[in-house]
């Protein structure tokens, strides 16, 4: 019964929202039967936040909601990601934490190669959702599958988890499936959820943002490096607007997007030696300036759209380092403009130097749904992040501000 029946809610957003917000509840009712009993799982991002009160509010004596902490979760604020959905959902019926941690280690740890490692992922997941679903006897499964996930799974941007799984049960429920983020916020937003504009965070968590193989040490610099990362964009919004981050009304749009660190192994493909001399004389004939080119053993993914149609690749990253600072259209301009030329995925920019066997990148990209995204360049905000994340993460060297935008990078890095 892998799948055999996925509902999608596909009525297009229209204001007001609490009318909307109606329509979806009928929508549950009316394919939810008296005998089902419905798994949610619940991460904690919008999405699922927002399909668990649905579900509630529809048919709240049939929900079993489910928090699956894989290991690869944050810290925000200093706490879990577990106890705040502990906290924020303490009233939601049959809600369940489930600590599985060691399983998903022992099933990702040693992998390198980055579609290799997100479908052992996804394997493990469809692996205890399936366990939990047989022991409580559910039938349904409800998610928070929204537009952008399918048209990038259709599209073979990157398989979304929450799309094409292998999940068994009768049917699959999916409120949320007609919507883009920013109509899922306002949707949010009247239904009170805690934290409504909160930024995107992956399915697979932090697993996707350490790059190549994962160890432990490896991720638990990844996680102190995120959390430093977050919480250094939102203090500078602070500082100057008096808010974490900034909400366009008109346009949906989030500002900044996502902002976050990934984790690389910091070694260069001494196999690409000849490609390195070919990026550093196009990038110094554009910048008049010395550049220092390494293109790492690491790879991420990259997005190529060849008119209607799209394909995912797979290919090395490039790492710049200049000993005077660049314009940030330069810099964006590079970005853009190696990878096309020279089939690479991304484009790093050195903002501190440093001795270690791992480099740290900062991503903060503006987007409205996803889809495509810009990065933003913020130089002298990141030299303080930076310090903060060598003082902090063990066996981390260089620093570095990812400058691509969606495409031809992704926003994410596998």
């Amino acid at each position: 019964m892998a799948n055999q029946n996925i509902i999608r809610f596909s009525e297009e957003f229209q204001e007001p929202t609490d009318k909307y917000i109606g329509r979806m509840i009928d929508f549950v009712k009316k394919n939810v039967k008296p005998d089902d009993k419905i798994l949610i799982a619940l991460s904690g991002g919008v999405d699922s936040s927002t399909v668990t009160t649905l579900a509630h509010r529809a048919v709240p004596n049939k929900i079993h909601p489910l928090f699956i902490d894989t290991g690869y979760m944050r810290i925000i604020g200093g706490k879990k990601e577990a106890e705040i959905i502990a906290e924020t959902f303490k009233d939601m019926p049959n809600l369940e934490i489930l600590d599985k941690s060691d399983y998903f280690y022992e099933r990702t740890f040693g992998i390198k190669d980055a579609n290799e490692k997100r479908l052992a992922f996804r394997k493990a997941y469809d692996e205890v959702l399936n366990t939990e679903a047989v022991k409580l006897g559910c039938n349904v499964h409800m998610d928070g599958t929204i537009k952008p996930d399918i048209i990038e799974t259709v599209k073979k941007v990157k398989p979304q988890s929450n799309v094409d799984n292998v999940f068994l049960f009768e049917k699959k429920i999916e409120p949320l499936a007609s919507l883009y983020k920013f109509q899922v916020r306002k949707c949010a937003e009247v239904l009170k959820i805690p934290d409504p504009y909160r930024q995107p965070f992956p399915g697979p968590g932090l697993s996707v943002r350490v790059v190549g193989e994962i160890n432990p040490e490896k991720l638990e610099a990844e996680r102190t490096a995120n959390a430093i990362v977050e919480e250094g964009v939102e203090d500078l919004f602070e500082k100057h607007y008096g808010k974490p981050f900034l909400y366009d009304e008109v346009l949906g749009e989030r500002i900044p997007f996502q902002y976050f660190a990934a984790t690389f192994d910091y070694k260069r493909d001494h196999n690409l030696h000849d490609k390195e001399r070919e990026i550093k004389k196009y990038t110094e004939s554009l910048i008049g300036k010395r550049v220092d080119v390494d293109i790492l053993e690491s790879k991420a993914t990259g997005v190529i759209y060849e008119g209607e149609e799209s394909r995912r690749v797979y290919s090395p990253v490039v790492a710049l380092e200049t000993d005077e600072p660049v314009d940030t259209p330069l810099l964006e301009h590079l970005g853009n403009a190696i990878p096309e030329r020279f089939g690479v995925s991304r484009v790093l920019h050195q903002i501190k130097p440093g001795f270690g066997k791992y480099a740290m990148s900062i991503r903060n990209v503006k987007s409205t749904d996803a889809v495509t995204a810009k990065p933003l360049i913020n130089f002298p905000l990141y030299l303080s992040i930076a310090s903060e994340i060598q003082n902090e993460c063990h066996g981390v060297g260089p620093v570095f501000q990812d400058i691509t935008s969606k495409p031809p990078a992704t926003i994410e890095y596998e």
